[in-house]
């Protein structure tokens, strides 16, 4: 089991409900559990800092996130009025250098859009159900 899983599983203790009993605890309660308040308190002041750098780190995430999203969308229009316009000018023969793309783009469309086959099913043999 990971130190996580048993932290986890121990407890239960609200993190303010743990700060009031530490504050009240006597030194029989502190001896039992092998920490002093100090200590703990100290480990819950780490906690509180450590939690901040996390909602800033998500934040982060999230706004990298979204601005490359916002670029791939970009990407994605960029490359269908590419598209658009390749296929309008490989009607005309002159451009007919395009045609090549313009059907190969054609096909990895098609392609996308087929439907995936189903996985096969297992058969069983009868015969090696009843041994």
């Amino acid at each position: 089991m990971s130190q996580i899983e048993t932290l986890l599983r121990g407890g239960g203790v609200n993190v303010s409900d743990a700060t009031k009993a530490l504050g009240a605890a006597h030194d029989n309660v502190t001896r039992a559990v092998g920490q002093q308040g100090e200590g703990v308190r100290s480990l819950q002041m780490e906690a509180v800092l450590w939690e901040a750098v996390e909602q800033e780190l998500r934040a982060m995430l999230n706004g990298l996130s979204g601005a490359n999203l916002i670029r791939r969308l970009r990407i994605d229009l960029i490359a269908a009025q590419a598209y658009t316009i390749g296929s309008q000018l490989a009607r005309d023969p002159t451009n007919a250098i395009l045609l090549p793309q313009v059907e190969e783009i054609k096909r990895l469309k098609r392609a996308r859009r087929r439907k995936k086959a189903a996985p096969a099913h297992e058969t069983t043999d009868p015969q090696m159900t009843q041994m």
